[in-house]
């Protein structure tokens, strides 16, 4: 009896973990770019002539043959999806190319969720869709930027200098909430990227509200995410609850591999509709 108990439940446990395997979806398939689209700053239609996103020995690969002799430019790979309530997972490693404008600067990409926004002349610079960033650069990695997009944290009460104005600093216990305006940045607390291997990045995305994670460890936490809107001639700030998922080329080398989604009840609920 004490037998058929023990085996019934490594059954059920190996059932559950093969259920859990089969809810995690690639986002990216290794081959190519099926499910993405790309948009490249100052080309045509934002298209890629210059190749800046390639797929090379199984990863998304940015800048791989582009030369560090002349100024590159800057752009985004999003999914052609919107999505709002998930778990989502990749790796990045950076390569070793940095380029104009920011070839003496830290080497720099970042990931946006809930991009919304299909008038590309309201892009941030001309690159950026409205979105929520989790920064992805050396040693900065976590910070959180506001795409024009509005949200909140829980910051501690020290500021500290990011070029030239002080910018709050994120608390995981937090002692008092902060609400970001467009282009405000809060700072991550302590550094847990590597920048010479893979680095694993998991984000937690319920609707408005989101968590960041870096090889494992808690990073960033954002919530009451919203978009402006324009009713009647007056912006007013709605919830931000879904949007495509996107990656940014921005004058660094960088690989991706391993991206994938497991989607929550919300989303489950809206792909069999």
């Amino acid at each position: 009896m004490l037998k058929n108990v023990l085996l019934l439940t490594l059954f059920l446990l190996s059932s559950l973990s093969a259920e859990d395997k089969e809810k995690w979806i690639p986002l990216f398939n290794g081959k190519d770019l099926t499910g993405w689209e790309v948009f490249v700053r100052n080309s045509p239609s934002y298209t890629d002539e210059k190749k800046y996103f390639q797929v090379h020995s199984g990863n998304m690969h940015f800048y791989k043959d582009s030369s560090t002799d002349v100024k590159q430019e800057f752009g985004v790979i999003q999914t052609k999806k919107e999505f709002s309530h998930y778990k989502l997972r990749f790796e990045y490693l950076w390569g070793t190319k940095r380029f104009k404008p920011r070839h003496k600067r830290l080497r720099d990409t970042g990931l946006l969720i809930h991009a919304h926004e299909e008038d590309r002349s309201k892009w941030r610079m001309n690159a950026w869709p409205i979105s929520i960033e989790c920064q992805i650069q050396e040693t900065d990695v976590g910070d959180l930027h506001f795409v024009g997009t509005n949200a909140s944290t829980m910051v501690s009460d020290e500021m500290f200098f990011r070029g030239l104005r002080k910018q709050p600093v994120h608390s995981p216990k937090g002692t008092k909430r902060f609400d970001g305006k467009i282009g405000n940045r809060v700072l991550k607390y302590r550094q847990h990227d590597k920048l010479y291997n893979w680095n694993v990045i998991e984000a937690e995305v319920m609707g408005d509200r989101a968590k960041f994670y870096c090889n494992g460890e808690y990073v960033m936490e954002v919530f009451d995410m919203k978009k402006p809107v324009v009713i009647n001639g007056q912006t007013v700030w709605q919830p931000l609850t879904k949007g495509k998922i996107s990656f940014q080329l921005e004058g660094a080398e960088v690989m991706y591999r391993n991206i994938e989604i497991q989607l929550m009840p919300e989303d489950i609920n809206n792909k069999k509709k």
